[in-house]
């Protein structure tokens, strides 16, 4: 009677280990039991500040930067920190003037409206060439206020836009928060000149 009991005891203390280096070894080796997990990224993580594709390369801003017609007119867009604005998700028409546009403004006149001094006129100058609207080819003619709240008068013939008697020179560019035309010469807001840039 006193063998059996002995014998039972030792089976008992066995089984009591074996089950404990087991449960230690699940506790220790997660990659064994589920192989991989730690190491792929949540799809949480990896949405983190990534903006939707289609957003981020088809807005205003983004057509801007990416078209050589408008190298200069984004320096200063970018200069006036006005870039950010045309990147939202807000209808804009933007009237971009082409590089050789500016080549009819004085000597001089774009390195001084980029000095830090001249940054109200420059973001002045620049707000004046933007909508707060998308305006299109089938809009009606009329004078409609830029971001500085001083009118553009915009007229439409057929599928012809025109801004202040400046016409589009290049086909419109659409995206995603607005349009963009083409212009053949840089707006200048009633009152503005260059010459008071030359501090």
């Amino acid at each position: 009677m006193q063998l059996k009991k002995n014998i039972f005891l030792v089976v008992f203390a066995i089984a009591s280990s074996i089950f404990t280096l087991s449960a230690c070894a699940s506790r220790n080796d997660p990659i064994t039991t589920n192989p991989g997990v730690l190491d792929a990224p949540s799809t949480a993580d990896n949405r983190i500040n990534v903006a939707p594709p289609e957003e981020r390369q088809n807005s205003i801003t983004w057509q801007l930067v990416n078209n050589n017609d408008f190298q200069t007119f984004t320096q200063l867009l970018q200069a006036s920190r006005l870039a950010k604005t045309l990147a939202q998700d807000v209808q804009y028409t933007v009237f971009a003037p082409t590089d050789r546009a500016f080549e009819s403004l004085p000597a001089g006149t774009l390195e001084r409206l980029q000095r830090p001094e001249n940054r109200q006129q420059l973001e002045q100058l620049i707000s004046y060439h933007i909508v707060p609207a998308k305006i299109t080819s089938t809009s009606q003619a009329s004078e409609i206020n830029t971001l500085i709240g001083t009118p553009v008068t915009v007229q439409v013939q057929g599928n012809q836009v025109q801004v202040n008697r400046n016409s589009v020179v290049e086909p419109s560019i659409s995206a995603t928060n607005g349009i963009i035309y083409p212009i053949n010469s840089v707006l200048l807001p009633p009152g503005f000149s260059v010459a008071q840039n030359s501090n």
